[in-house]
C-alpha cells in the first residue's frame, strides 16, 4: 500500500516514511520535531502574554470605572451636603428676618398705643383747660 509523502506529496513514501513525517534519518526527523516543538511552545507563551495583557487590560478598565464612580458618588454627596447647608442658612436667615419683623411690628404697636394714649390725654387735657377756663 503506497501512503502520499508528507514532503513532496508522491504517493511512494513507505509506512515508516509516512509515520515518521516524511522518513530520512532520525536527526532531520529529530530537527522537525524539536522546531515543531518550538513553535508551539512560542504559540504558547504568546497566547499566555496576550491573555495575561487582556486580564491586566480588564482589570484596569474596571479599577479605573470603579474610581470614576467613586469619584462622582462623593462630588454627588458634597453637593448634596453643600445645597442642604444653603438651605439651612436661608431658613436660618428667613427665621431672624421673620423675628426682625414681628420685633418691629409690635415696637410698632406700642408705638402706635402710646400715641394714641398721648392724643387721648392731650384730648383731655384741652378739654379740663377749656372747661377750667370757662368757668
Amino acid at each position: 500500500m503506497l501512503h502520499q509523502c508528507v514532503h513532496c506529496g508522491n504517493g511512494d513514501a513507505s509506512r515508516e516514511e509516512w509515520y515518521n513525517g516524511g522518513g530520512g534519518s532520525s536527526s532531520s526527523s529529530n530537527s522537525n520535531s524539536s522546531s515543531n516543538s518550538a513553535v508551539i511552545v512560542v504559540v504558547v507563551v504568546v497566547v499566555v502574554v496576550v491573555v495575561v495583557v487582556a486580564v491586566v487590560v480588564v482589570v484596569v478598565v474596571i479599577v479605573v470605572v470603579v474610581v470614576v464612580v467613586v469619584v462622582v458618588v462623593v462630588a454627588a454627596a458634597v453637593v448634596v451636603v453643600v445645597v442642604a447647608a444653603v438651605i439651612v442658612v436661608v431658613v436660618v436667615v428667613l427665621a431672624a428676618a421673620a423675628v426682625v419683623v414681628v420685633v418691629v411690628l409690635a415696637a410698632a404697636a406700642v408705638v402706635a398705643v402710646v400715641v394714641a394714649a398721648a392724643v387721648v390725654v392731650l384730648v383731655v387735657v384741652k378739654e379740663l383747660v377749656v372747661i377750667v377756663v370757662l368757668v
